[in-house]
């Protein structure tokens, strides 16, 4: 009797289990909306913004609907998305370009996803404000971050701020790392020695008795205000086009690539894109950048003269991004400083298959660097500047795009020996000065001269 009384009770529950249907909350059931309904509730939200606020939770959960709000709209519309949209990887992805803070709207599980968050990282490492803070207290996650974007170190915990490995691999890639490391571990000699390699202005962070250090001055390059006057001339008279701007803003349009070192530039072809205009709503124009395919690409072979460089280059950028990324970069610019060094740039854009993308989002590839082959026949890269598989939302107020450096020119006289690039930046472009240190390796050591006037870049000019 005992027995068919359990049966009686549980007989409900099984019938239950098989004749209605399992509910999932974090798939909620899909429904339809037509490409009419889209578009009006579209119009309904443009012209009185606050009615996002009254979807229901179908028109929350559609992808299409909200890839048109964010991209058209405004991007922090994704807090009004379904909890299932903000905890897609792949769908948040999307919009991080358009503007960082959004991480803040993420789902509490994306916010501690570690491939995500990885990933969102190459868009912009302030993501990392808003992940979960144990995720920044785990050393070997912390190691991948820095990895991608050695800023990552700022966002770490203060324990592993502390950390002497961590400290040296941020240190490699960024010197503006060294102010920020608690004072007691700056005198290590190993920090020490890597934040002068890094770059020999930190020195004057060092106290007293750090700088009588042997090793400190073995490593120390002085500041010499007389050689900032001499480039500050030099440059102008050499590079400088028209003067423009008024007062403050004074300064000239950069000219002559390559005018006194013309022989020493043994490849050179212009970054592969072009301005492209578009509708963005009704009868506002905007422009996108596209690709063109009128290049030459297969980056590798323009090495062939030095042997074990182009696996150098791989081995450094397979830390960094995947093999496909490797193999679409383009040659734009290769230097021969000496038998031992050149300088080159390396550089591919991939347009994103992906309706949902803001059409101004490119993936962006680009590697800026000196090579300097040491006496153990081996190739160092001293990176002047990197973007790693980064989606970058471009903006006219770049004259193309986003911020590029060009190899402009050398300067060369008796044993004096300079790397002059050029700096598109935003609304403005201008001269940065590398020199050889006595660790060997090339750093920036002057930011000169330019074009700082305040206005947009017509992007159909050249």
């Amino acid at each position: 009797m005992i027995f068919f009384r359990k049966i009686l009770l549980i007989a409900p529950l099984i019938v239950s289990f098989f004749i209605f249907p399992k509910i999932s909350y974090s798939n909620p059931p899909i429904c339809q909306i037509s490409t009419q309904k889209i578009a009006d509730i579209f119009i309904e939200v443009k012209n009185n913004l606050k009615s996002v606020k009254n979807l229901n939770q179908c028109q929350k959960n559609n992808k299409t609907l909200f890839s048109i709000l964010i991209n058209k709209i405004d991007p922090h519309y994704i807090k009004y998305a379904d909890i299932s949209l903000r905890s897609t990887s792949s769908f948040f992805l999307k919009f991080l370009p358009l503007d960082y803070k959004i991480m803040q709207y993420a789902s509490a599980s994306l916010k501690e996803d570690r491939r995500f968050i990885i990933d969102a990282v190459r868009s912009n490492v302030r993501i990392l404000d808003y992940i979960n803070p144990k995720l920044l207290n785990d050393k070997e996650f912390a190691k991948k971050l820095i990895n991608i974007n050695s800023s990552s170190y700022f966002y770490l915990s203060h324990k592993l701020q502390k950390d002497h490995n961590l400290i040296e691999m941020a240190l490699k890639y960024n010197p503006t790392i060294f102010p920020n490391i608690p004072k007691k571990i700056r005198s290590n000699n190993k920090i020490i020695k890597q934040a002068l390699i890094s770059h020999p202005y930190n020195f004057n962070l060092l106290n007293k008795d750090d700088k009588k250090k042997k090793i400190v001055q073995e490593l120390k390059i002085s500041y010499d205000p007389d050689e900032i006057l001499f480039f500050k001339k030099y440059l102008k008279d050499q590079y400088a086009n028209s003067e423009i701007g008024i007062s403050a803003l004074k300064g000239y349009k950069i000219t002559n690539q390559a005018k006194n070192f013309l022989d020493n530039r043994i490849f050179y072809q212009k970054y592969p894109i072009q301005w492209q205009k578009y509708n963005f709503i009704k009868n506002e124009i905007r422009y996108k950048l596209v690709i063109n395919n009128k290049l030459q690409n297969n980056w590798e072979k323009k090495f062939d003269k030095y042997p074990k460089l182009a696996d150098k280059i791989k081995e450094f950028l397979s830390k960094k991004i995947d093999d496909s990324a490797i193999t679409s970069l383009n040659p734009i610019s290769i230097w021969q400083i000496s038998d031992k060094e050149l300088a080159f740039n390396l550089y591919s854009i991939r347009k994103i298959i992906d309706e949902r993308v803001n059409e101004e989002i490119i993936n962006v590839n680009s590697l800026t660097a000196i090579a300097i082959l040491g006496n153990d026949g081996n190739w160092q890269l001293d990176i002047v500047d990197a973007i790693y598989d980064r989606n970058i939302k471009t903006s006219p107020s770049y004259k193309k795009g986003h911020k590029r450096f060009y190899i402009w020119d050398l300067y060369k006289k008796d044993n004096d020996l300079a790397i002059i690039f050029k700096i598109e930046d935003e609304y403005s472009e201008y001269f940065e000065i590398y020199q050889k240190t006595k660790s060997d390796n090339y750093r920036q050591f002057y930011r000169l001269g330019g074009y700082y006037e305040h206005i947009i870049i017509d992007p159909n000019s050249e």
